[in-house]
C-alpha cells in the first residue's frame, strides 16, 4: 500500500534477491543515471467515480457554430481539422453550479484559448458596449468589440453575471 517513491530497486529483476538503493536523480538526469536503473512500466491508477452532468442541447450549439462558421467571436480564428472545422460553444452564465440556461442568448462561439480565458475569468465582455475586457490590459483584444451576427442576440444579464461573478470573482468593481 506504499504510495511514495520506493528507495529500493531490484538490480537483477524481481525475485532475484539483489537490491540496490536509488540515488536521488538530478533534475536533468544523464545517461549514466538512467542506465543504472531498470525502467518499470507502470500504468496509472484508475478509480471508479459517479458524477452528475448537465445535459445541454448540442443541436443548439451546432447551429450557433454554423452561424459563425466555427470562427471565434473574439479573434475570428477557427481551427482546421482533417475533415472539419473546430470551435467551442461557451455559456456566458455557466450551466453547472451557476445554473445558467442553455439558450442561444447565453452562448458565444470561441476558440479553445479564449474559451479557457472565459471559464477562468481572464476575459469578459462589457455588457453595455460588447467590448472585450481582459485581465491583461495590454492584450491585443482589449477594448475591441466582439463579432456578433445580426441574428444572434446576447442577454445583458448573462454578460453582467459573468463580469461580476467570474471575471471579478463576486467583488464589486
Amino acid at each position: 500500500n506504499f504510495k511514495g517513491k520506493d528507495l529500493f530497486y531490484s538490480v537483477e529483476g524481481l525475485g532475484n534477491g539483489v537490491w540496490g538503493l536509488r540515488s536521488k536523480l538530478k533534475e536533468t538526469p544523464n545517461a549514466e543515471d538512467l542506465g543504472s536503473v531498470k525502467e518499470e512500466t507502470k500504468l496509472p491508477e484508475r478509480t471508479k467515480s459517479e458524477i452528475f452532468r448537465v445535459l445541454r442541447d448540442t443541436k443548439l450549439s451546432r447551429e450557433i457554430k454554423l452561424l459563425y462558421q466555427n470562427k471565434c467571436q473574439i479573434c475570428g480564428k477557427k481551427i482546421k481539422l482533417k475533415n472539419d472545422d473546430y470551435s467551442e460553444a461557451h455559456h456566458i452564465k455557466p450551466l453547472g453550479k451557476h445554473n445558467g440556461p442553455d439558450t442561444s442568448n447565453n452562448i458565444i462561439i470561441l476558440c479553445p484559448n479564449h474559451h479557457v480565458e472565459f471559464d477562468y475569468g481572464g476575459i469578459a465582455i462589457n455588457p453595455n458596449t460588447l467590448e472585450i475586457i481582459h485581465k491583461d490590459n495590454k492584450n491585443e483584444f482589449m477594448a475591441k468589440r466582439i463579432f456578433l451576427h445580426p441574428s444572434h442576440k446576447l442577454r445583458k444579464e448573462f454578460l453582467e453575471y459573468h463580469l461580476k461573478n467570474i471575471f471579478n470573482e463576486g467583488e464589486e468593481k
